[in-house]
């Protein structure tokens, strides 16, 4: 059976897009998750390796969830991406790239010109005291 790893994977997943989901590629196969969502549903595979990656867009993902780019308390187990690794992926997949791990402001900052799609910053989101604004990039 595919479900959610933990509770704060159902908290980041919602947080990212009521309309999308991103699943651990080690618990879930995305014909799986096309079968059960259905087809109007954006579907992203986390990916730590170019063969990952690579996998995860044959196998029909709409998008990458890269990393964890950063050491991250939301996902203590998560294998690190280097900048290379980072590149070699984006150099091998035409679907969008979101950062994952340990992301903030700052270190998105360290990543511009990589060709990047986004970033999910669940960790430097919710610790803020406003999270609204911690939303918004204004911490």
């Amino acid at each position: 059976m595919c479900r959610l790893s933990s509770t704060t994977d159902l908290i980041s997943h919602r947080l990212l897009t009521v309309q999308a989901f991103i699943w651990d590629r080690a618990i879930c196969h995305v014909q799986w998750q096309r079968k059960i969502l259905g087809e109007d549903k954006i579907i992203g595979i986390s990916a730590a390796t170019l063969e990952e990656a690579k996998k995860a867009q044959a196998d029909g993902a709409d998008y990458l969830g890269v990393g964890a780019m950063y050491a991250t308390n939301t996902k203590t187990d998560a294998r690190a991406v280097t900048k290379e690794q980072l590149a070699e992926i984006r150099a091998a997949v035409d679907i969008p790239i979101v950062i994952i791990g340990g992301v903030n402001q700052k270190l998105c900052r360290t990543l511009r010109g990589m060709g990047i799609d986004g970033a999910a910053a669940v960790s430097a989101v919710v610790s803020q005291p406003d999270i609204e604004k911690g939303g918004k990039g204004s911490s």
